[in-house]
């Protein structure tokens, strides 16, 4: 290759090789959440798929076993990225058997069609037939995450300078993520289009978003170093308050005071101080206070819901827990209150 080639080779495989570094360490940590592992699948899954339109545009005589994995890897392309969207922006906390069910049966397809029709001797099978179902499913896990991510664009669109970090990321990575997949369903179906545009956004858009991630996980915010009190604490809190009324996040019943931070981009001790300025009981008070509050909302509007239901719609894992909660905040039990309401609506007008 010339010197102009060997530069394009180094930066469309820069990506790549970084992306599978950064997937490795992603899954060695001990604190990773469920959206992390999802996105190191991702990860992996691309990078391979990239991997193979890089190899084969510098080195077009490679092993047909090297194109049947990178095929076979973008049928993961898509599923990967809907589960890792989705899990982040409804901050799943498990692993839904379905989801695994799902990726199982993926991958055992890949290996049964690999093995019955391996590409070294059906070339014609996986470019005319097995290709098209792989770009299919890519294609509608791609809308399926667009459409979970739609209010996400909404909100971002409406105020795009003042967002959480993991918002910005999620949207870094849906723009990424739609390029990329443009560029290889332009390059499968119109000629004159290289797949290595897509290993070369890749390799741009990898870093964007690795900077993002290590900002999100370990960059602390400036803010932390204000007390808590005063104009700078008020200003806070009302961002938190706002937060949380458009985004519901008291509905999640593990929420832990780290996952409110990262979302208010405050340092978690400086949040802290600042509910436990404003509510005695700090952080736990103050999402028992919104999920009171929701739960009150719904006793007075889904009377198709029982009780039990209620609370657990409002964000408590317990029947127990919401029932203590909700009396001792309110001073009386759901049930009480319901019936109070139930005797006020159907007081007569005098």
């Amino acid at each position: 290759m010339d010197h102009a080639l060997s530069i394009l080779f180094l930066l469309s495989s820069l990506g790549v090789i970084n992306g599978f570094l950064l997937a490795l360490f992603m899954l060695s940590g001990k604190k990773r959440t469920v959206s992390e592992v999802y996105f190191s699948g991702l990860l992996i899954a691309i990078c391979i798929r990239i991997g193979k339109s890089v190899y084969l545009h510098f080195l077009a005589d490679i092993d047909r076993l090297v194109l049947q994995m990178g095929l076979s890897a973008g049928l993961f392309v898509g599923p990967f990225f809907y589960l890792t969207l989705r899990s982040a922006i409804r901050k799943e906390q498990q692993f839904y058997k379905k989801d695994g069910q799902l990726l199982a049966g993926l991958f055992l397809l890949t290996l049964v069609v690999g093995f019955v029709y391996p590409y070294r001797t059906f070339p014609q099978y996986w470019n005319q037939y097995f290709i098209h179902v792989i770009y299919s499913v890519w294609a509608i896990c791609l809308v399926g995450g667009l459409y979970e991510g739609m209010e996400l664009l909404r909100k971002w669109i409406r105020n795009p300078l003042n967002r959480p970090r993991q918002e910005n990321h999620l949207i870094g990575l849906t723009a990424g993520m739609l390029f990329i997949s443009l560029t290889y369903f332009f390059a499968m179906y119109i000629n004159g289009i290289t797949y290595i545009w897509g290993a070369l956004g890749f390799s741009l858009i990898f870093y964007v978003l690795l900077f993002q991630w290590l900002k999100n996980r370990y960059w602390k915010s400036s803010t932390s170093v204000v007390t808590g009190t005063g104009t700078d604490g008020i200003t806070m809190m009302k961002k938190v308050d706002t937060m949380m009324e458009e985004q519901r996040l008291f509905k999640h019943p593990k929420l832990k005071l780290e996952d409110l931070a990262t979302q208010a981009n405050i340092g978690k001790h400086q949040l802290s101080r600042i509910l436990n300025q404003h509510y005695p009981g700090g952080f736990p008070q103050y999402i028992s206070q919104w999920r009171v509050r929701e739960a009150k909302r719904l006793i007075g509007q889904k009377h198709e819901l029982s009780l039990e239901g209620i609370g657990y719609e409002s964000g408590f894992n317990s029947k127990s827990s919401f029932y203590a909660t909700f009396k001792k905040v309110v001073g009386c039990t759901p049930a009480q209150f319901k019936k109070s309401l139930e005797n006020k609506n159907s007081k007569p007008l005098e």
